[in-house]
């Protein structure tokens, strides 16, 4: 069992709620259904982001968390209000889908029980249902400014009470019950969790979180500032070292915004250069993930171990996944069923179709990046704009070599998908206005 299932697992046919989360939830859902299409995400992402994620309510042995509640009373009010959005407008819409769809079956059909089925249907009301609702309420620039706005908010919140833990060391965020209230030491040092509950998890968000925050320098740098700030003290506080190499990722690639016109040079450039240290190494070309560290502790081994483990049994996994992981690290002493690791996950889950679907979701993000960033090169603001989504999607890229994606950090790589699958149907309506004049 992965450290994620774990934690889904730890008050499964439990009713687990605290009073203010529960008096917190009843608010969001009435804002949702009450505020302006416009409005109607905020409330859900504060509370997604603010208040832990393993409040559950059991109703006849199925399990509702509160974000799951709110996504069902999200798709209420879109029916009533008849507000979705065209379900499958491009490629990113269409791929999102069959990656669900695909792990949703192999898991099924790997597991052939009756709970893997309940399982995999609840995990295919949290992904395709917050997607919709991302993508209903998401429909233009306005509305992707007014989310980065409302993410500086959370993440001023968030950093403020890792400070907290850092001084004071207690994790303001215990009151609800489901986080310890003690911190987390490692290496003499203080990693802090916030309202995520995990170190590493809370401080990828803080480390893909950055180039959003840069965007906002075009238009209101105060505002940038105070999430430039909130995110490197979240990144940082979490003491860990897959969110701070995210966060250098993301200052690097933010740094080649003026190369923009040569990025395609550079992706075969850095291609050619992995093919070469392959070629070169004695070891394999993923053997450097074992040499790249930044704090002593760090499991960097563990990820190395887990990659070439899941390319050395290609044929254990490849076409029904497989149902654990544990036995991949024996010779090494290593625990590899903490599947920490993005890719791995969906195709240990997912089998090599899941995967495929994953890694073209990827390409199609990409590429609607190019498309933006072309079709916006006399719009300054815009270009930033679809420059920083770039270079969000490649910071979560980075993060998932050393973490797979669980409770908040699923719904931020989601929104991240969201709002480039906007940007794309933004671009197409740039240029059927420019042919059309």
């Amino acid at each position: 069992m992965t450290f994620e299932a774990f934690e889904a697992t730890k008050h499964r046919n439990v009713t687990f709620i605290n009073p203010i989360a529960a008096i917190s939830c009843a608010i969001t859902a009435i804002l949702m259904l009450t505020l302006t299409r416009k409005k109607a995400l905020i409330p859900f992402f504060i509370m997604l982001m603010l208040i832990p994620m393993n409040q559950v309510i059991v109703v006849a042995t199925l399990d509702f968390s509160l974000y799951r509640i709110l996504i069902i009373i999200g798709l209420i009010r879109l029916t009533i209000c008849s507000e979705f959005y065209p379900p499958t407008k491009n490629n990113i819409d269409k791929t999102i889908y069959l990656l669900v769809i695909s792990i949703c079956v192999v898991y099924i059909l790997q597991w052939q029980t009756v709970g893997a089925v309940i399982y995999r249907a609840g995990y295919a009301l949290d992904i395709i249902g917050s997607y919709i609702l991302f993508r209903s309420f998401i429909r233009d620039f306005e509305d992707i400014d007014r989310i980065i706005k409302v993410f500086v908010f959370i993440s001023v919140i968030i950093a403020f009470s890792m400070v907290i833990e850092q001084i004071a060391q207690i994790n303001i965020f215990s009151i609800f019950g489901s986080i310890s209230k003690s911190v987390f030491f490692r290496d003499g040092r203080i990693r802090s969790m916030g309202s995520f509950g995990n170190p590493i998890y809370i401080g990828t968000f803080g480390g893909v979180m950055l180039p959003f925050f840069t965007y906002l320098w075009t238009r209101n740098r105060k505002l940038s500032i105070a999430g430039i700030i909130a995110a490197s003290i979240i990144t940082l506080t979490s003491s860990s070292s897959g969110p701070v190499l995210s966060y250098i990722a993301a200052i690097t690639a933010l740094l080649l915004y003026p190369f923009r016109v040569y990025m395609r040079k550079i992706k075969w450039g850095i291609l050619f250069l992995i093919v070469a240290l392959h070629l070169y190494m004695k070891s394999p070309v993923w053997a450097i993930i074992d040499r790249v560290s930044i704090f002593k502790s760090s499991t960097s081994y563990h990820r190395f171990v887990l990659i070439d483990q899941f390319i050395r049994r290609f044929n254990e996994w490849w076409f029904l996944g497989t149902k654990s992981t544990e036995h991949w690290g024996h010779h090494v002493d290593i625990q590899t069923w903490d599947v920490s690791n993005q890719f791995i996950r969906i195709g240990v889950d997912g089998g090599f179709i899941s995967l495929f679907f994953f890694i073209l979701l990827i390409n199609f993000c990409f590429s609607s990046i190019e498309k933006g960033i072309s079709v916006f090169e006399n719009n300054n603001e815009r270009r930033v704009l679809v420059w920083t989504m770039g270079v969000m999607l490649f910071a979560h890229i980075i993060a998932f070599m050393g973490v797979s994606y669980y409770g908040q950090m699923l719904f931020v790589w989601l929104l991240t998908i969201t709002l480039i699958s906007t940007i794309n149907d933004l671009s197409k309506n740039q240029l059927l206005i420019k042919n059309e004049m």
